[in-house]
């Protein structure tokens, strides 16, 4: 056996150690085995497997989370750029329809208006069909007959000089050309170019003058 001062081995039958003296043999050499659990074979480390739930219950809500957030935001950026788009849409409609109103206000019985021509060509057709002449206007005002109209045609049309007006020309009237077959009252054909001026009267357009063209 071996002393449990000294370390030094002595007979099993010895009482007392040779090297220092201390008694032997009544406390054995002092064993380890049994003293901790046996660890099963197989078994993975318990924390390592806490941390990697722990992990996962963190980190997959939180990006669940962070995806939900971003297709909110998503759908509500592309609702309010719809919604402004419309905004867009319906404020340039009315400006449109205000733009329209305004150029068939300040364009009435000027070149740019497709009705200015009607009072003119109404009464030529009225007449080449109807009356045995035509009467000639002169600042609204008829002034005395002048021909038989035999037939006529539309040359082109020219805004009324004004000089008095900012641009120089005469508001809300224009002036129409047309070739014009007549006979005078002994039956002469007569072939000239007139110009038959409308202008704004009582809210509709009405033939103004009717002169010879140069």
């Amino acid at each position: 056996m071996f002393c449990s001062s000294c370390g030094r081995q002595n007979n099993d039958d010895a009482g007392f150690c040779q090297g220092c003296g201390q008694q032997v043999g009544l406390v054995p050499r002092p064993s380890h085995q049994g003293s901790f659990p046996a660890k099963a074979e197989g078994s993975a480390p318990a924390k390592g497997i806490g941390w990697f739930k722990m992990t996962v219950l963190i980190v997959l809500p939180l990006f669940g989370g962070l995806f939900v957030i971003g297709v909110i935001s998503r759908r509500a950026v592309e609702s309010q750029s719809m919604t402004s788009e419309q905004a867009s849409v319906d404020a340039n409609a009315q400006q449109q329809k205000r733009m329209d109103a305004e150029r068939e206000r300040t364009n009435k019985c000027t070149t740019g208006d497709p009705n200015a021509r009607l009072p003119a060509e109404m009464a030529l057709y009225s007449w080449k069909n109807g009356s045995s002449s035509g009467q000639y206007w002169k600042g609204g005002i008829e002034a005395k007959r002048l021909f038989t109209v035999k037939s006529y045609e539309f040359l082109d049309q020219y805004y009324v000089e004004d000089k008095k007006s900012l641009d120089g020309r005469k508001p809300h009237s224009s002036a129409h050309k047309f070739r014009i077959q007549s006979s005078t009252q002994g039956g002469f054909p007569i072939t000239k170019d007139w110009y038959i001026d409308v202008t704004l009267a009582d809210g509709v357009c009405k033939i103004y003058e009717v002169e010879e063209a140069d």
